[in-house]
């Protein structure tokens, strides 16, 4: 008979449970040692480097308020409208307007004497009102919840009469995370508030300089405020994400949209701000933002739709206003706070494209990276360029002016919606030379000469003869935000056999962007537009009711070519006043005179 079986002595098994608690454990130890050291370190050792400044900038304002200027980031205080100019306590005499808000209030891609602010106060200039003064709050890259705690801050200490919002300046994105640049700009740290119990809540910044917050920030183990009240997600895990990727903050305190939760505290930030008794003039382009302004039907808040136009030449660059588009602006200010001001404007509307009935005089057509210079011209002066409309902030650079000169570019398709001017189009710089009378064509389907499908865009015209410029009206094509070119339509069975894919003649220039809604990407060029110089703008007064826009080309030696692009005329166009009951000016500052 076998004896009865003897547990083994000596040695003690592990119960599975804690076996598997056990991989468990390692194998998050093993995948967080795999992020630091391979992910995050090398993400972090990038983002150090990038756009680093070498000292907080406290924007002249020194010493006085270090802790307020540490939480809104950075301050631009560079233009001669800027508040640092003023000081704080006026005479009594003095009426003050302060000027509160983003890049657009502040004044970005003009000359500094070019800012709505400065444009406004020379208004009251001209008018007599020699007491009136207007100062300049705004701040580049800022959102509202920046622009409040400056109000807060300053508008008292500075004496502010009246306060002035717009035309941009409520970005849900900026004011719902403590670093809004997409990795732009990784020192560009600030508070923000967040909502508890029904009111909002300062959530400050750790750190004295940008070195530090920048530590804090980016830690690998964030502080807990980081971790909870930040939409972007930590440093950890945006260190897994491929470039242009993002993911929502799983620790984030709230479970509503950055829009919603924006929006809550913007209309808690109002309330406050009409609770100082202070005249609020909040003049925005959103339609979203007036009607959240305009619904909280506060006493001292006076809510304008902004006169908005993102056509030549009233848009700069990267999109904000022009000089001419910032004097659109303080008209439209300046008829809001004056008893009597008529509320409009004497602006540029530009119309079809140039005669083509004039000679350019050339044997043959050069290419266009031939010519030095391309410039717009108005009344002799110059007034435009072409420059790069692309998404790709990163890559090939929104906004930047550029010159044909060794570029290799040959010609230019420029691609018209229906109705519009020239000089708004969407031109595609092309390393070939267009073919007269050749075809636009959409494919897709099977293999374009293999019974694909196929739909006629229209036939390409050129603008002159030897001018290697030439013009395509194409109504399923839209240049929305002089950013980017989007299909009026989705083709029927597009996504068999291929993206849609634009053909000029037998030449493929454009395709359909994957998993990007709608929107096409060249495959041959770049894609320009024409927008506004920084330089010194034109006096509307000094020029005729018509004429036209010139395109000016220069040779390498020294041939210049002026060619009619576009028409234009002057036209006075109404400007949006404040929706309320008896409405019309806040008051007349000539009140206050002497």
């Amino acid at each position: 008979m076998n004896p009865p079986l003897e547990r083994p002595r000596g040695r003690r098994q592990i119960p599975s449970v804690v076996r598997g608690a056990g991989y468990i454990l390692w194998l998050v130890v093993f995948v967080i040692a795999v992020d630091y050291v391979f992910f995050y370190r090398p993400f972090v050792a990038e983002l150090r480097g990038a756009d680093r400044p070498e000292k907080l900038d406290l924007g002249g304002v020194g010493a006085e308020d270090p802790d307020l200027l540490r939480r809104v980031g950075a301050l631009s205080t560079h233009r001669e409208s800027s508040f640092v100019h003023f000081e704080p306590a006026p005479s009594e005499d003095i009426l003050r307007v302060c000027a509160f808000g983003d890049s657009f209030t502040y004044g970005d891609e003009v000359l500094t004497n070019q800012d709505f602010p400065t444009q406004l106060g020379q208004r009251f200039g001209r008018s007599g009102a020699l007491n009136v003064q207007v100062l300049n709050f705004g701040s580049a890259w800022h959102g509202f919840h920046q622009a409040f705690m400056l109000w807060k801050a300053f508008a008292h200490r500075y004496g502010c009469d009246y306060t002035l919002l717009g035309p941009q300046g409520f970005w849900p994105d900026r004011d719902t995370s403590f670093n809004h640049t997409d990795l732009l700009s990784p020192y560009f740290i600030h508070a923000r508030y967040v909502l508890e119990d029904e009111a909002v809540r300062l959530v400050g910044v750790d750190g004295t300089d940008y070195h530090e917050r920048f530590e804090h920030y980016w830690a690998f183990v964030p502080d807990w405020r980081y971790l909870y009240y930040d939409r972007e997600p930590p440093a950890f895990l945006r260190a897994l994400l491929p470039e242009g990727r993002t993911l929502r903050n799983p620790f984030y305190y709230r479970d509503d949209s950055s829009t919603e939760e924006a929006y809550e505290t913007y209309r808690l930030l109002l309330r406050e701000m009409d609770a100082a008794g202070m005249p609020v003039l909040l003049t925005h382009a959103q339609s979203e933002i007036v009607e959240l302004a305009r619904g909280l039907d506060l006493p001292n808040l006076w809510v304008t739709v902004a006169w908005d136009e993102h056509r030549f030449p009233y848009r700069s660059a990267n999109g904000h206003l022009s000089s001419l588009g910032n004097g659109v602006m303080a008209d439209q200010f300046y008829a809001q706070l004056v008893a009597g001001a008529r509320p409009e404007a004497v602006v540029l509307v530009s119309s079809g494209e140039g005669d083509e009935s004039v000679s350019l005089n050339l044997p043959t057509s050069r290419p266009l990276h031939h010519y030095e210079k391309a410039a717009v011209e108005l009344g002799g002066r110059p007034l435009g360029a072409f420059v790069t409309a692309s998404r790709d902030w990163k890559g090939r650079g929104i906004g930047s002016f550029g010159t044909f000169r060794d570029s290799g570019v040959v010609s230019v398709l420029a691609l018209l919606e229906p109705g519009a001017s020239l000089v708004d189009a969407a031109f595609l710089s092309l390393p070939f030379e267009i073919p007269p009378g050749a075809d636009l064509e959409l494919a897709w389907g099977r293999d374009r000469d293999a019974g694909g499908r196929r739909q006629a865009l229209g036939t390409v015209r050129h603008l002159h003869p030897n001018l290697p410029l030439a013009v395509a009206t194409v109504p399923e094509i839209a240049f929305v935000d002089k950013q980017w070119l989007r299909l009026a339509m989705v083709p029927p069975d597009a996504e068999k056999g291929g993206s849609p894919t634009v053909y000029l003649s037998d030449e493929p220039i454009l395709r359909l962007s994957s998993g990007d809604g709608l929107s096409l990407h060249p495959l041959q060029g770049r894609l320009l537009q024409i927008a506004a110089l920084r330089g010194p703008t034109v006096s509307l007064a000094s020029l005729p009711r018509q004429g036209s826009y010139t395109l000016v080309l220069q040779t390498k030696d020294g041939v210049e070519l002026r060619v009619p692009l576009a028409g234009w005329r002057k036209q006075v166009q109404s400007l949006p006043m404040p929706e309320r009951a008896g409405q019309g000016p806040i008051i007349s500052p000539m009140a206050r005179e002497g």
